[in-house]
């Protein structure tokens, strides 16, 4: 408590706010990211080796883990397609949002 009432009196309210830039970085860059996203639109799993025709989210992780060197688990490429603005369509398979 003493920590917020003293960047308050030194900064004001504005220096209780959330600063960007915190937690974290992404083990993958922003074209990473983009890379990801047209593959995931634009070329089926076949077109890698993988004899499904459509994208899963276990398969897209084993790609991505692959191709750029991650270890991200099972929940974590729900988060990562979330990102990347692209979700899951019955009978269409991943579409942008």
């Amino acid at each position: 408590m003493y920590l917020y009432l003293k960047t308050c009196i030194n900064e004001g309210i504005e220096g209780l706010y959330d600063l960007p830039g915190r937690g974290r970085k992404s083990n993958l860059s922003q074209s990473d990211l983009e890379d990801i996203r047209h593959v995931v639109l634009n070329c089926g799993p076949d077109e890698f080796g993988y004899s499904q025709k459509r994208w899963s989210g276990p398969l897209l992780l084993e790609w991505i883990n692959k191709k750029y060197n991650t270890q991200y688990k099972n929940s974590q490429i729900y988060k990562l397609l979330e990102r990347i603005e692209v979700e899951f369509k019955s009978q269409v398979g991943y579409v942008s949002k």
